[in-house]
Parts: C-alpha cells; structure tokens; sequence
C-alpha cells in the first residue's frame, strides 16, 4: 500500500519542481532583462 503511495507522490512531487524552476527562471530572465 505504502509502495503505491510513494509511487504515485513521485511524478506530483517532480511536476511542482519542475514548475517552481520554470517560474523562477521566468522570473529571473525578466530581472535581466529589466536591468539591460
């Protein structure tokens, strides 16, 4: 039962990284941007 869990939380826990990284680097190439 255990095994399911985990297995199921690994590609949500992947996806939000995933997307906290985009958003970050998102937000960071504006900063960029704004200071060129």
């Amino acid at each position: 039962g255990n095994g399911i869990i985990s297995f199921g939380l690994i590609p949500i826990i992947s996806s939000i990284l995933l997307g906290i990284v985009i958003v970050l680097s998102k937000t960071a190439y504006r900063r960029k941007k704004i200071t060129k």
